[in-house]
């Protein structure tokens, strides 16, 4: 009997496991294209129009972003070779770009804002002056009624209607 038990047991925890994994490949096919879409539309942004092309590995979620400067035709380099700053402007793209993806196409269906702790930590002034233009009047403006920005680096408040010392 117990083992029986246990058999049935495993068996649902194997029926479980496919059915996470196959959900876990239909949510990755529906917004990857999407993310990847908008992350090629914020990166030119964030880095100065610097980097314009990126992948990200559907299995282990690693970005590659394309660098045509290097080589003698460029190459695709895998982003923890890039320093801190260009890392976290890939990082911040992909997280604004899948925040873009997965709003439902409904507006009112989804919340209105989204949440920024210290984003600009690691941002030169210009970049960091591209990130206020694509949060306060470019797309991810847009696309939030609200945006929250946590941020230890001075910003120019009068982008802002509210704020919180």
């Amino acid at each position: 009997m117990e083992l029986a038990q246990e058999q049935r047991a495993q068996q649902e925890r194997k029926y479980g496991a496919e059915i996470v994994a196959r959900a876990r490949r239909r949510i990755v096919q529906k917004i990857l294209p999407a993310t990847m879409e908008y992350m090629r539309r914020i990166l030119p942004q964030l880095t100065r129009d610097r980097y314009h092309d990126a992948e990200l590995d559907a299995e282990s979620f690693k970005i590659k972003v394309w660098d045509e400067r290097a080589g003698q035709n460029g190459a695709w380099k895998e982003k923890n070779i890039f320093s801190g700053g260009a890392k976290d402007q890939f990082s911040l793209a992909l997280r604004l770009a899948f925040a873009l993806a997965t709003l439902p196409q409904e507006r009112g269906a989804s919340p209105g804002f989204i949440f920024l702790d210290e984003p600009l930590g690691s941002f030169d002034a210009e970049r960091a002056n591209a990130l206020l233009y694509l949060l306060t009047e470019g797309e991810v403006g847009r696309a939030f009624d609200q945006i929250l920005l946590i941020s230890h680096v001075p910003v120019q408040e009068s982008k802002f209607t509210h704020r919180i010392r």
